[in-house]
């Protein structure tokens, strides 16, 4: 479960985020709207000791329909799936040895202006389509193992706009709006959460014990977190 702040990385985004502007770009040229970043994190405890974990990222952009200058919004997802097995869970291991995850891009939201004429809306849905199907929009986007990956340099500020949620008791974790929590201290609630309601009581001890001793509030939280990783 600590390897959960590695799925906040920019890293495992880069290979959708490239492919939604190769596809896209071109046709209708977009840019990311300022702050419009936000992550969700859903835990779904599906069966005894069998638990799924999905991380969504979202951000909205502004694209242009070149041919008359007029622009519209959409929204695209990342969706980051993975399970905890029961087998993992009597381990009580943090990550491991072979992990496999799934990932689907999907836009998810789509708006235009009062004065965008049909037939360019028609056009752009259709166009955008192929990325509204989740059908058979699954697919492995990176081959490393999470542990080489690095943590999100600017974590501080992302543990602003996570929100996680559990699927039958609701929001865990909303900081959206509230005084801002020291990082190491919103990285060590978001991780005993997550091992609270994954069964991980490996992870719990260690996260009561261990970890505010071996994160420094005054060192750079993403690099001590990457070398905590790396160690396993």
């Amino acid at each position: 479960m600590m390897m959960a702040l590695k799925l906040l990385s920019a890293s495992i985004l880069g290979p959708s985020v490239a492919q939604l502007r190769a596809v896209i770009h071109e046709k209708y040229p977009f840019t990311d709207l300022l702050d419009s970043w936000e992550i969700t994190m859903i835990i779904d405890e599906q069966y005894e000791n069998h638990v799924e974990v999905s991380v969504v990222h979202s951000r909205l952009v502004k694209a242009v329909i070149t041919e008359i200058n007029e622009t519209f919004e959409f929204e695209w997802t990342v969706t980051i799936l993975w399970s905890s097995s029961p087998f993992d869970i009597m381990l009580g291991s943090f990550m491991r040895e072979k992990d496999t995850y799934k990932v689907a891009l999907n836009i998810t939201r789509l708006s235009f202006g009062e004065e965008t004429r049909l037939k360019f809306k028609r056009e752009a849905r259709d166009f955008l389509s192929q990325f509204v199907d989740t059908k058979n929009s699954y697919r492995l986007v990176w081959d490393r193992h999470l542990k080489v990956q690095p943590v999100h340099k600017d974590i501080n500020r992302l543990s602003e706009k996570i929100k996680i949620i559990h699927e039958k008791e609701g929001v865990l974790y909303d900081k959206t709006g509230k005084e801002e929590t020291p990082g190491h201290l919103a990285v060590h609630e978001i991780l005993s959460l997550l091992a609270k309601h994954t069964g991980n009581t490996t992870l719990q001890d260690f996260l009561r014990d261990e970890f505010l001793k071996i994160i420094k509030p005054d060192g750079d939280l993403s690099e001590q977190l990457y070398k905590l990783f790396k160690r396993g």
